[in-house]
């Protein structure tokens, strides 16, 4: 859609009147968030052991509140936060109060009347599975929710003598009249044995006697309570605590106090909260928040956490068969890991149920603040963001809440438009867009529509990556803070009206690809300080311009010619035609040639010359590079003692010059370098003198290469009875000026000359012959050597270091092939090579 001038600017104006009265995304009121609780640790990690018991001291330590009992809240020590001493990881608890009155066993005639195990206690603290009975306590109708259930863990201990190694040491009248600690099969809950009231570790006191730790009240008075340990004397006798704290022992048949004992799973707790109003950190109470594996949180499908300013959002979704016993989402912030067990040690820096609009409900948004403290960039490394829905209770009642789930570092607001991607990063006010096509187009008309209006006044900075085809119309209309702008070079069209009203825009840079420019694309509102941008470089990739598309500005009275207003590119494009036609200052930053007039055509040996004209009047010529050689190969031929041979090499038809590879790169001037000498015959041996019987000599065959040492001649051991042999001397004379490869040469001999090497002639003056060795870039940093087999060799020495005087060569290395790469050497520096041939 057009819309020209008046009306542009109108539809301008009343957005900037909208900006007033439309509220920023993210700013609505919101319902307020209670105080949260007092979460003091994942798991129970920051929950204290008791303080060892003294007599005439009441027990010490930290209390947890845990499920019911006839409609209230029960309150019971933790005699051991961690403990795998019942199986499992668990946390042991003993009931702080007496509960209600039952006997140990109706039956006293019984063999195994004060039997833990066969005990009616036993029976109705856990109920009776097998039937409908329920007992008074843990199956006891509104004492326990499912999830309290569920995290109370079984128990089993096995059965040990009392004061065995290793074991609580108790008084004696307790060992004497108790002789074995009872043991816990399976029990869920159970009473506390002898041992454990006088475990000191546990808050007791190791005595038999009286102790203030021991007391328990039934109401507001003191009162005897049961223990689970069976008299060694009288089958119808148990243990039991008398009211003043005392170890003692009762007719099983007599009602006595019960406070019940169990262990919490800790796999079940997710972290613990202290109650407000307690006695303090080191002997606070505590409740639990409890998994409920019948909820669990997510964010909504298709969807990602996203950042404005410091706020977050997290749009949740709570599913499960308790998901409307949700109450809030809560955010929690660790330091590592979220770990069952905490077995990672990790620590709690942040802790806040999420904030939403209107009521709760299992799907919505939820914002937090992001901590200052915490550096918002660190998300993922330094420290890990979950999630969870909570069931949050009463100061004195479990809370319940989902796994907690894991989220990655907020993408900030972001979605899709067209073909392409969009994300703004709040943290830094920028707008990108990424993908690989073309971005959807919007009407001026509408241009609420645009998926960042509401968040215009947030844009500082904005990027456009490669790969994005086209740049919608409309699209990024009054984004009045950008400065600068940089279009890639993969975008092909820029749409109508797409950077209207960008009065702070004063750099733009288009890209190489860029085909078409649409009607108004850069066209600006007036600022106070006038338009920004005065000057653009539009490449010769341009072939269509809009009218005022660029160099105009809107007014209530219309578009207004910006005066002074610079074009620059190429001569003869688009950009110089659109320059022309507005009278805007043209410059001319590159030449437009045309096609070219060959003026001398090229040869193998000679350069052409063509020249290019452009519009502006300039000429210019440049040479034609030479025309391939026409090679013909004559291949190797290895010499006889009758004929000389050649390495393989090629001849130009055309020029007739020689040369040592089939592209024509090799030119070979010195047409002797090809040439294999005929092989030379042996030398016959002398006869030997001066020994009772001639020894011959063994014959000398002559290497085929020249550096290498020549065979030895082995000389014979004189015989017991005889004079000593004269040792023949072999005829061999070596012509220094003979480099062929039948007139051997040490080793050592020609590394002694290569590492002398002084000037850049290298082979210049030594006894060297061409091996025919190329060199090709194989990267940046490497060159691979290769050379054609020399006939004999046994291996090759490679000798090397870069070009200048001061670089004399280098022993490198001794391969059997004949290719070598020489690797991590230094971009734009000059090497030298030399290569023997050995035997």
């Amino acid at each position: 859609m057009r819309i020209k001038g008046m009306k542009i600017m109108s539809v301008i104006l009343s957005a900037a009147l909208a900006f007033s009265i439309v509220p920023a995304y993210g700013k609505a009121s919101v319902v307020q968030a209670e105080e949260s609780k007092k979460v003091a640790c994942l798991g129970t990690s920051a929950i204290n052991a008791p303080e060892p018991g003294e007599a005439d001291k009441p027990w010490t330590g930290s209390y947890v509140w845990y499920g019911a009992y006839n409609g209230k809240p029960v309150r019971y020590r933790v005699l051991d936060p961690k403990t795998s001493r019942f199986g499992g990881t668990t946390m042991f608890l003993d009931c702080d109060s007496l509960l209600y009155r039952a006997t140990f066993r109706t039956d006293s005639e019984a063999a195994d009347a004060n039997v833990w195990s066969k005990s009616d206690i036993r029976r109705n603290l856990n109920g009776d599975p097998d039937s409908d009975y329920k007992g008074d306590f843990l199956e006891k109708d509104g004492n326990f929710t499912a999830s309290e259930k569920a995290a109370i863990a079984y128990s089993s201990i096995e059965a040990h003598d009392l004061n065995a190694d290793g074991e609580v040491q108790v008084a004696d009248w307790t060992k004497n009249s108790y002789a074995k600690y009872v043991a816990l099969e399976n029990d869920k809950v159970f009473l506390l044995d002898m041992e454990d009231l006088s475990n000191n570790a546990y808050g007791y006191s190791t005595t038999h006697e009286a102790v203030e730790n021991r007391i328990m009240k039934l109401g507001s008075d003191g009162a005897a309570f049961w223990t689970r340990s069976t008299n060694v004397y009288k089958t119808d006798v148990a243990g039991y605590v008398y009211l003043d704290g005392k170890l003692s022992r009762d007719y099983v048949y007599q009602k006595r106090g019960v406070n019940p004992a169990f262990n919490i799973d800790l796999n079940s707790v997710i972290f613990s909260s202290v109650i407000p109003g307690t006695a303090g950190e080191k002997h606070a109470d505590y409740k639990l928040t409890l998994l409920d594996t019948d909820m669990t949180v997510a964010l909504q499908s298709g969807t990602k956490a996203w950042v404005k300013g410091e706020k977050i959002t997290i749009p949740y979704e709570i599913s499960g068969n308790d998901k409307d016993n949700a109450t809030q989402i809560s955010v929690l912030i660790l330091n590592k890991k979220y770990q069952k067990l905490n077995e990672n040690d990790a620590s709690i820096l942040y802790y806040e149920k999420l904030n939403v609009d209107g009521d709760f409900s299992s799907v919505g948004d939820g914002t937090f603040d992001f901590p200052s403290e915490l550096d918002m960039s660190k998300w993922g490394t330094d420290y890990q963001v979950y999630i969870l829905a909570e069931d949050v209770n009463g100061e004195k009642e479990s809370d319940y809440a989902s796994e907690p789930v894991k989220l990655d570092k907020p993408v900030l607001q972001s979605g899709v438009i067209g073909d392409c991607n969009w994300d703004l990063d709040f943290s830094t006010g920028t707008l990108t867009i990424s993908g690989n096509g073309a971005m959807a187009d919007y009407e001026i008309s509408n241009f609420t529509s645009i998926p960042w209006f509401y968040s215009l006044q947030d844009i500082k900075n904005l990027v456009i990556e490669d790969g994005v085809t086209h740049i919608g119309d409309t699209v990024f209309i009054m984004l009045t803070y950008i400065t600068t702008v940089s279009i890639p070079d993969s975008v092909k069209s820029i749409g109508d009206n797409a950077f209207l009203g960008c009065i702070n825009l004063d750099s733009v840079d288009l890209g190489n690809g860029v085909e078409t420019i649409g009607e108004a694309a850069f066209n600006n509102s007036l600022n106070a300080s006038g338009n920004k941008l005065t000057s653009m470089i539009i490449p010769p990739s341009v072939t269509s311009i809009a009218d005022k598309s660029i160099g105009y500005a809107s007014t209530l009275s219309g578009f207004v010619k910006i005066e002074g207003f610079t074009i620059t590119g190429q001569c003869g494009s688009e950009a110089q035609n659109y320059a022309e036609k507005n009278e805007f200052t043209w410059n001319s930053n590159a030449h437009g040639w045309d096609k070219g007039v060959v003026k001398k055509e090229s040869s193998c040996t000679e350069k052409g010359i063509i020249e290019y004209n452009c519009s502006c009047g300039e000429t210019k010529t440049e040479e034609i590079d030479f025309k391939p050689h026409n090679l013909t190969k004559v291949p190797e031929k290895p010499a006889t003692y009758t004929e000389e041979g050649n390495y393989e090499y090629y001849i130009c038809s055309e020029c007739g010059k020689w040369f040592g590879d089939d592209v024509g790169s090799k030119e070979i001037t010195d047409h002797s370098s090809v040439i294999i000498p005929k092989l030379v015959a042996p030398t016959a041996t002398p006869e030997a003198t001066g020994s009772p019987e001639a020894t011959a000599t063994p014959e000398v065959t002559p290497s085929l290469e020249p550096y290498t040492s020549p065979v030895p001649v082995s000389t014979p051991e004189p015989t017991p009875d005889s004079e000593p042999a004269s040792t023949p001397t072999p005829d061999i004379t070596r012509d220094a000026n003979d480099i062929s490869p039948s007139n051997p040469v040490k080793v050592d001999e020609i590394e002694e000359t290569i590492l002398n090497i002084k000037d850049e002639k290298d082979t210049a003056g030594s006894s060297f012959t061409l091996l025919k060795a190329k060199g090709t870039p194989k990267s940046k940093k490497s060159i691979k050597l290769t050379w054609s087999k020399v006939p004999g060799a046994e291996k090759y020495m490679i000798y090397g270091n870069k070009c200048g005087k001061k670089n004399k060569y280098k022993y490198i290395t001794t391969v059997t092939g004949t290719s070598y790469t020489a690797k991590k050497l230094k971009k734009g520096t000059y090497y030298k090579y030399t290569i023997v041939a050995v035997k």
